[in-house]
């Protein structure tokens, strides 16, 4: 869990950093894998006693909230609309909603905002 908490922290960083990557997480096929993971979590699918005991690193954040946010922040960009739609994003998020980490819920409402927000 802490080797996933630490590439979430990497990826969420780069995407927040530079436009660039995002082409670049498109090409990887990252965004369905972070979709999925993020559906999955124990904060998601399981109590609160569970999502309270999970790792977190030295800030309080944890993967989900890592992982939430880099796609809060590919949501920023119109161009990877198409591929967060394709891929779950707008289901995945709603999903996350449910979560108990707050950051998480913050981020997937953000990001909801940016995906279908604009349509209605």
């Amino acid at each position: 869990e802490e080797t996933t908490c630490a590439a979430a922290a990497l990826v969420s960083t780069l995407v927040s950093r530079n436009d660039d990557v995002h082409r670049l997480m498109a090409k990887s096929r990252l965004v369905p894998v972070i979709l999925n993971r993020l559906v999955l979590s124990t904060c998601v699918v399981s109590s609160h006693k569970e999502c309270a005991s999970s790792y977190a690193d030295f800030r309080g954040a944890s993967a989900d909230d890592y992982f939430s946010a880099t796609v809060r922040d590919l949501s920023h960009n119109s161009a990877q609309h198409k591929l967060l739609m394709a891929s779950g994003g707008v289901e995945s998020m709603l999903t996350v909603m449910q979560s108990e980490r707050r950051v998480a819920r913050i981020n997937a409402a953000c990001a909801l905002a940016n995906l279908v927000g604009k349509e209605e």
